[in-house]
């Protein structure tokens, strides 16, 4: 997924639904301060309830075990939400791989 192989920026949000749409505008910031570097915004916890009904948000993830357990329908999602099967495993990884992460 990376662009340059090097630069990669995982965004993580968990807690409160509101700091979604900050995590997103970080996210933006980052692409444009670090032109071809992957940006992922991983959402899980109570955060996924501000996942509003049809907003689109191209590029964040949202955990399916977290979707789930707070009952929102994966249909609802706007587009360019991708479910992603655990965002622990997915956090992980990208830091396996050297991603730098930022909690929001």
């Amino acid at each position: 997924m990376s662009t340059d192989g090097s630069r990669r920026v995982v965004v993580h949000v968990s807690d409160d639904p509101t700091d979604l749409d900050r995590a997103v505008a970080t996210a933006q910031s980052l692409r444009e301060a670090f032109p071809g570097a992957e940006v992922r915004v991983i959402v899980n916890g109570a955060a996924l309830d501000g996942l509003r009904e049809g907003q689109a948000l191209p590029g964040v993830e949202a955990c399916a075990i977290g979707l789930g357990r707070r009952g929102i329908d994966t249909a609802s999602l706007g587009a360019g939400i991708e479910v992603i099967p655990s965002a622990a495993v997915a956090l992980t990884e990208a830091q396996f791989e050297g991603a730098a992460y930022i909690r929001i």
